[in-house]
């Protein structure tokens, strides 16, 4: 097999496995929420040029399936280590970033969501994920530019 298979077979693998971790390790979302969103088990970056902001992600067996994507405690994986990033550094907060949506990550998230008038359920959704700032990054050099609402 050529190199460039194996990289896509590990890569599809490995994109398969994250989202079956992700299901498997999600906390129970409202019945309104299970029918519609995923847990956001990916991280993805969102370009404006020339800034790039990487926020949470569903993937779909390797396949990008969107931003309408769902986090509570209990969830594991790049997406909660996304939304770690982005309450550290928009936000001041101190958290570990090791992508474990614990009791730290849920308590710093009711924190802004408060700050944005939303209700403080410590639950990552759409509502939250349109309110929040995120961290803009240039996409050219990488470097943190500012925070601001995507």
């Amino acid at each position: 097999m050529s190199i460039n298979k194996r990289l896509y077979a590990a890569l599809t693998a490995g994109a398969l496995t994250a989202g079956l971790l992700g299901v498997a390790g999600a906390a129970a979302p409202s019945a309104a929420a299970a029918s519609t969103f995923r847990p956001c088990d990916a991280s993805w970056g969102y370009e404006t040029k020339p800034y790039y902001h990487p926020r949470p992600y569903h993937f779909n067996n390797g396949v990008n399936s969107g931003w309408e994507c769902y986090m509570s405690r209990g969830n594991t994986g790049p997406g909660v280590k996304t939304l770690q990033r982005a309450m550290n550094r928009c936000y001041g907060k101190s958290l570990t970033l090791d992508g474990i949506f614990g009791a730290a990550t849920e308590t710093a998230l009711k924190s802004v969501q408060g700050k944005h008038g939303l209700t403080k359920d410590g639950k990552y959704g759409p509502k939250t994920r349109n309110a929040m700032n995120w961290p803009h990054y240039v996409e050219s050099t990488g470097a943190f530019h500012h925070c601001g609402r995507v």
